[in-house]
């Protein structure tokens, strides 16, 4: 009796996780973040640490007013965060104002100096202004800070390699 009843209770979880996953993969409504993290924000306190995702969201989808609209009410609640100047450095770099991106991340800097995103976001930037060197610099620093960033490993690779240091890109 007690196998079939914790049989029973396995093939009810297996079936439950196997409807929830069918449910949400086949529901179209859950399947844009921004429509996600919007109705998190709604449910919560709009000072949820979610709304950083939903700016980033924003930004990755081309909606760039909603996105300064977060980032200002963002700025209001984290007026002295590093994220702050970060999605600010984000959004003028998604829209090509590399200068103000550039400001916005040496802000950033200023705050916490250890923050691997904020360098890679700079030596994209430099990247960006065609000043090799200057992003390779900052590359190798965010690679320094976090050495299992793929993203960050991935983009100093391309830069040596385009600087024709191909056996620096494999090291």
């Amino acid at each position: 009796m007690f196998v079939i009843l914790n049989s029973g209770k396995v093939i009810f979880v297996i079936l439950t996780v196997f409807y929830s996953a069918l449910t949400l993969s086949s529901n179209t409504y859950w399947k844009h973040n921004i429509i996600v993290y919007e109705n998190i924000l709604k449910y919560t306190s709009q000072k949820n640490p979610m709304l950083k995702n939903l700016i980033e969201e924003y930004l990755n989808h081309g909606l760039y007013l909603n996105a300064l609209s977060a980032i200002k009410k963002f700025s209001r609640y984290y007026p002295e965060s590093s994220d702050r100047y970060l999605l600010e450095g984000y959004y003028y770099y998604k829209t090509d104002e590399i200068d103000n991106a550039i400001d916005s991340y040496n802000t950033a800097l200023k705050i916490n100096r250890y923050n691997f995103q904020i360098y890679y976001n700079l030596s994209l930037c430099y990247q960006k202004l065609k000043q090799a060197d200057k992003a390779i610099e900052l590359a190798l620093e965010s690679v320094r800070l976090n050495p299992f960033y793929l993203d960050g490993l991935i983009m100093l690779g391309d830069l040596k390699a385009l600087e024709k240091q191909h056996a620096l890109a494999l090291q």
